[in-house]
């Protein structure tokens, strides 16, 4: 069950993929253009070593998301498809069972039963790819905006009323 957890995470979390590595390019560039001044009290926050430092991990952390971006796509082209169909359109496109049901032609229950089985499918997809639950939670640790998003759904009992619509301010305040 917790693992599945970390499935719907990452589906979820991976429609924000995109604006956070945008987010950490204007950050690099704003640390970049703001050390040419390092003069005074300011010294001790641009200079060189730090600004590089800073610069390092922010690099490191877009990789880190280009690398889980990959990871999701690699796993949902490994389903067959009407899982990997499923699954977009609930967690990537974030549409309601409604919704879902209704753009598959199914009915709700067959949509929550084929939900069930496409998450379970991604999870061991996950675990074959050896992304097992200890992996994922050590890789993201530092990602508190994707802790948020596990968090909400390892507190939730209700899934579908979730809604992690962040906008890109706040998703910097998380990552910083």
């Amino acid at each position: 069950m917790i693992i599945n957890l970390w499935s719907k995470t990452l589906l979820t979390s991976y429609r924000y993929l995109n604006r956070i590595s945008d987010a950490i390019d204007k950050l690099i560039k704003t640390n970049a253009l703001n050390c040419y001044d390092i003069s005074g009290a300011m010294y001790s926050l641009n200079n060189t070593l730090d600004v590089s430092n800073r610069i390092i991990d922010l690099s490191e952390r877009k990789i880190k998301m280009i690398n889980l971006k990959i990871l999701i796509e690699k796993t949902l082209l490994k389903l067959k498809k009407d899982d990997a169909i499923i699954l977009i359109h609930r967690y990537i496109e974030n549409l309601k069972f409604k919704d879902v049901a209704n753009v598959m032609k199914i009915s709700m229950r067959t949509c929550f039963r084929k939900l069930d089985n496409a998450e379970a499918s991604f999870t061991n997809i996950l675990n074959s790819q050896n992304w097992r639950e200890e992996k994922l939670e050590n890789y993201l640790k530092d990602e508190h905006w994707i802790l948020s998003i596990y968090n909400e759904y390892k507190n939730n009992k209700r899934y579908e009323n979730m809604d992690f619509n962040f906008n890109i301010k706040t998703l910097v305040k998380l990552q910083v």
